[in-house]
């Protein structure tokens, strides 16, 4: 799971690091919404959804696992 988390972490990061510099350019929460939709018109989330699809495999899994153990 932790290499799951990992993947994705840059990802994210870059996206909450132009998030922040926008947030702080923007003059009003209008500004800001108009900045968002610029930047990410047709945010692709291909290789997020993937690395989510394999988190939650591996959760199922180790839950299946869980139950068989008896734990």
């Amino acid at each position: 799971m932790n290499q799951l988390v990992a993947a994705a972490q840059p990802t994210i990061q870059g996206w909450l690091e132009q998030i922040q510099v926008m947030l702080a350019a923007a003059g009003s929460l209008e500004e800001f919404q108009e900045m968002l939709l610029a930047a990410y018109p047709d945010l692709s989330t291909d290789g997020l959804q993937s690395q989510l699809a394999d988190a939650f495999t591996a959760l199922n899994l180790r839950g299946r696992d869980d139950i068989e153990e008896g734990r």
